[in-house]
């Protein structure tokens, strides 16, 4: 929960406003998108409860309920973006300057 938090209150500003990070904030990024990681592969694992209240221990239906449920949400949130973005964003800086040079 408190990830989550961390996620939506520091990375999408520095994602969005293009702000350099500090040196630890880098390296948190990372560990933080490894424990996101670590998390899908642990979910592929943990029993559910389903409908009618019985606890699915079947390892082939708890991955396919998980597909079907959460994967693609935290899927998005372990890509980590602004290693993406970063520099995207400083080639298209590049290439505004290299065409006003032209």
């Amino acid at each position: 929960m408190y990830v989550r938090l961390y996620v939506c209150v520091c990375v999408c500003p520095q994602v969005g406003y293009s702000t350099p990070a500090p040196w630890v904030i880098d390296p948190l990024n990372r560990a933080i998108d490894a424990l996101f990681a670590v998390d899908i592969g642990l979910n592929f694992r943990t029993c559910y409860v389903d409908a009618s209240a019985r606890l699915v221990r079947d390892g082939h239906q708890i991955a396919l309920h998980y597909l079907r449920t959460w994967f693609a949400v935290d899927l998005i949130a372990t890509i980590p973006f602004d290693l993406i973005v970063g520099p995207c964003s400083t080639l298209r800086q590049y290439s505004s300057t290299i065409a006003a040079v032209r």
